[in-house]
């Protein structure tokens, strides 16, 4: 887990992870994520996202094991080193990254003391850097596996990995690197990545564009329709100051409120369709669970658990009667729209 000092002092660089987001290539994060993580308003993080987390570092260094195992004689000749802070480009500071492992190749099996390794790795001695990634089952095909295949190693990682491992070659003059994915719980698969100087080169003018067209300014970046986004909006404005009125709004707000206008009204025609389909596909099945056959599968069965009556539930435990508005949330703001005929 990062240190107070580390959080502190990624909030003024551009990281490995935060260049992911910043492309729209991260899987769980967005560059609304990246710009609130700079001004220290990170967003909470789900519980899923804590529990993927915390399997990932107990399982990193058993992928770097079973990575150096693969290496030619394996833990005899090779050692492992983990940096415990962030890394800063030497010549671009606000550029870094925290790469998981530095390989360093130790031909004899000779002892090395962990200064010694350390001087080795920050030094420019290392053989290569090592990322290390669990994947669960549900996304291996990102990772052009297949479990059921018996093929040692493959030559593609996703978009956001790649981005992730060329950034920490840049930023600590490495130029060979390796992903260790333990893909499913078991499948363990290695994948090298070697220093594309064109990409690296977009890439960091990409990263300095973000940082002085947004984090710098103050100004966040533009909407992109993601939950994320949405998240930062709802803590940004979580309540309207009553009576205050947007005047003069400029023609481009006037256009997205026609333009929402219009979407919505096609929603409401399709969810209508959609229920007078519904209602025809259930008088056909009544009271049965399923129909199939070479076009598909159709199920109509209760949930396991029905919704829990709240109101009804604090009555019954004779509860005090504003006991549900003390655990009640923030309320919504929904955008009620009427246009002029």
């Amino acid at each position: 887990m990062l240190t107070p000092e580390q959080i502190k002092f990624r909030r003024n660089v551009i990281t490995a992870t935060d260049l992911a987001a910043i492309c729209e290539e991260h899987p769980w994060q967005k560059p609304i994520d990246v710009w609130r993580s700079k001004k220290g308003d990170d967003r909470e993080l789900s519980p899923e996202a804590l529990e993927r987390a915390a399997a990932g570092q107990v399982f990193e260094a058993a992928i770097a094991r079973m990575h150096i195992n693969k290496m030619p004689g394996g833990q005899k000749n090779w050692r492992l080193y983990q940096p415990h802070e962030t890394i800063p480009h030497p010549k671009v500071p606000w550029c870094a990254a925290t790469p998981d492992r530095f390989v360093v190749h130790v031909p004899g099996g000779d002892r090395m003391l962990p200064k010694r390794l350390e001087d080795m790795a920050y030094g420019g001695q290392a053989e290569h850097l090592l990322e290390c990634k669990l994947v669960g089952s549900r996304v291996a095909s990102h990772w052009n596996v297949d479990l059921n295949s018996a093929e040692p190693d493959v030559d593609r990682i996703p978009t956001y990995v790649n981005i992730q491992v060329h950034w920490q070659m840049f930023c600590t003059g490495m130029r060979k690197a390796y992903v260790g994915a333990l893909i499913g719980g078991t499948t363990f698969r290695r994948y090298l990545v070697e220093y594309d100087e064109d990409l690296v080169n977009s890439l960091f003018e990409i990263a300095k564009t973000f940082r002085e067209k947004y984090v710098l300014t103050d100004t966040p970046p533009p909407v992109d329709g993601s939950g994320a986004y949405d998240s930062f909006i709802k803590s940004r404005f979580p309540r309207e100051t009553p009576a205050k009125v947007f005047e003069n709004p400029p023609a481009e707000f006037i256009q997205a409120v026609h333009e929402y206008a219009g979407v919505n009204s096609l929603l409401k025609d399709a969810e209508g369709k959609k229920e007078l389909l519904s209602q025809q596909i259930k008088m056909w099945l009544q009271d049965n669970e399923l129909s199939q056959g070479p076009w598909g599968k159709v199920t109509w069965k209760a949930d396991s658990r029905g919704k829990v009556k709240y109101a009804e539930l604090v009555e019954s435990l004779d509860l005090p009667a504003d006991t549900l508005d003390k655990f009640r949330g923030l309320p919504a703001r929904p955008i009620r729209i009427k246009l002029s005929k």
